[in-house]
């Protein structure tokens, strides 16, 4: 965690810290993780789709940080063999 402190006082390693070291897509502004489970449970369609495009970007960040770190091919290689497996 400390390698991902990048500057910041307290290092958590956060999914967005990590994000924005490596200069890929990161947290959007305008809803958290706080707002997540108030939007999915409310049951009104814009706020549930807001929730899936929160969980949605998370999705995006980690893959995005993955193929930083492994490289493309590698990402693929282990998505597809994680598919061969659950099937």
């Amino acid at each position: 965690r400390d390698k991902w402190a990048v500057g910041e006082f307290r290092p958590k390693g956060s999914l967005d810290t990590v994000a924005r070291h490596l200069g890929v897509t990161t947290k959007p502004s305008d809803f958290s993780g706080k707002d997540f489970a108030d939007a999915w449970r409310s049951g009104d369609p814009a706020e549930v789709k807001r929730a899936r495009k929160y969980l949605f970007n998370d999705l995006t960040m980690t893959a995005e940080i993955a193929e930083v770190i492994l490289g493309k091919a590698k990402v693929v290689e282990r998505a597809n063999a994680m598919q061969e497996m659950s099937a």
